[in-house]
């Protein structure tokens, strides 16, 4: 009633440190525009969930940037804020570690336990497989001859790659698509495919790249949860009641 509200409105202006009327009445204060990157330039504005690029921009790598986003809410007052909201945090969670990879890549301060740098990668040709389009690239023998290839994590299947023959001014990303611990040991080549399109015209046979691989995120992981989230609709959140209301009905207790 209005009475109560009145009482709880004067005990909070009064001990503002033990009332909180917000949490009372159900209502909450206005969501706070964040980022979950530890450091960044320039603080970019996110478009739709649906329409967010899920592989990293070149702003966010060469130019050290991060998407907004709302904070982790208990209750949301649309199914599109939840989703949107949970697809923000899940990209910047696996974008976050490239970002600071290439930073320090870039500043020759990167440690080789987080990143692999192959140098001289050229690309052999393409194979029409059952999948689209994949490429076909060959490593530097050097770069592969010491690596016990049937155990190794490096090159792991639905492993990002970021290509580039420009000293980074501009980058390609890539997953590996097929790794043959034979080929690899024999011939250094393995293939790999482009997550979003199906084929570049940079990445013709002969052309040679840098090849950065962040051994600190698994990408494929990620991928499939983040498309799903896009395609998902709002009528598909479930236990909205539960998640999205701001007042939630109080249940009185059984003894009464």
């Amino acid at each position: 009633s209005e009475d109560v509200k009145s009482m709880l409105t004067c005990l909070q202006k009064h001990f503002p440190d033990e009332v909180s009327l917000d949490r009372v009445l159900g209502t909450r204060k206005k969501k706070a525009v964040v980022s979950a990157a530890e450091e960044y330039t320039e603080l970019l504005e996110a478009d739709f969930y649906q329409d967010m690029p899920i592989l990293p921009t070149s702003k966010e790598m060469l130019g050290q940037c991060a998407f907004e986003m709302q904070e982790n809410m208990r209750t949301y007052d649309k199914c599109e804020d939840f989703i949107q909201t949970h697809f923000m945090l899940l990209r910047e969670d696996y974008v976050e570690p490239l970002r600071t990879g290439i930073r320090d890549f870039l500043e020759g301060r990167h440690s080789p336990k987080d990143m692999h740098i192959y140098t001289g990668v050229k690309v052999v040709g393409m194979l029409s497989t059952w999948e689209g389009f994949v490429y076909r690239i060959e490593l530097q023998k050097s770069q592969t001859r010491r690596i016990d290839w049937d155990k190794s994590k490096q090159l792991m299947y639905g492993s990002l790659l970021c290509f580039s023959d420009d000293e980074f001014d501009t980058l390609i990303w890539a997953t590996v698509w097929r790794k043959d611990p034979d080929l690899l040991r024999t011939e250094g080549q393995l293939d790999i495919r482009l997550p979003s399109d199906p084929f570049d015209d940079r990445l013709e046979p002969g052309r040679t790249f840098c090849c950065i691989e962040n051994v600190n995120i698994y990408f494929e992981a990620y991928h499939h949860v983040l498309v799903a989230l896009q395609n998902m609709r709002p009528t598909d959140v479930p236990f909205q009641s539960i998640l999205l209301s701001p007042q939630p009905e109080s249940v009185p207790p059984g003894f009464l």
